[in-house]
């Protein structure tokens, strides 16, 4: 009985732990990885055109974005699905750099959250222009892709994409063999088909986002 004070702490702790493993059980509220949104392939894509290509992108380089996605397609994929492992980061809701807010552009044009406030240009802090000023761009683009997805625009490639990368890829891509197909020099990013040998699709490490 004389350590009985002793084990007092410890019994508290104990139930304490208890009392919080309780509360988790009973929590109402699903897990953060049970509760993705689904926002279907239509606004995936214009979200994944709006992050590579930007506002003021073009019909056709949205649709060879379309073009890589699909290249992806597997038995009971949608393009969401294969959006989601392909260019994650743009449905990332955790992200706090300064394109955070493409991963909550909505289809009604309403202002993404996390919109900045300010910008850095050439290392000087500038007021960022309103989301009213580019609504319309972004309404734009989201009828655009879904065009692209209906197959009413040809991305116009000689053959169909299968990686896209930017600028900063370009080295990289040429390390891993990929072939770049020539584009439009005003598209935002470059485009490659797999190496001849490859008939299956590799991991090749570019990030696209």
């Amino acid at each position: 009985m004389k350590n009985l004070p002793n084990l007092v702490p410890v019994l508290l702790l104990l139930l304490v732990f208890a009392l919080t493993v309780l509360i988790g059980l009973c929590d109402p509220r699903p897990a953060r990885a049970q509760s993705i949104e689904r926002v279907g392939d239509h606004l995936a894509l214009s979200r994944v055109c709006a992050s590579e290509i930007g506002l003021n992108g073009t019909a056709e380089e949205c649709a060879a974005i379309l073009a890589v996605l699909r290249s992806r397609t597997c038995d009971g994929c949608s393009i969401e699905g294969i959006a989601r492992r392909y260019s994650d980061r743009v449905f990332d809701l955790d992200r706090n750099d300064p394109r955070a807010w493409v991963a909550f552009l909505r289809a009604d044009g309403r202002q993404p959250r996390r919109w900045p406030s300010s910008v850095l240009v050439r290392g000087n802090v500038v007021e960022h222009a309103p989301w009213s000023a580019f609504r319309e761009r972004w309404l734009t683009l989201h009828a655009t892709a879904g065009r692209v997805l209906r197959g009413e625009v040809d991305h116009g490639l000689p053959i169909a994409p299968r990686h896209w990368g930017g600028r900063a890829d370009r080295a990289r891509a040429r390390r891993m063999g990929l072939i770049r197909i020539e584009a439009p020099e005003t598209w935002r990013n470059d485009f490659y088909d797999l190496p001849p040998a490859e008939d299956e699709f590799v991991d090749t490490g570019l990030d696209p986002d």
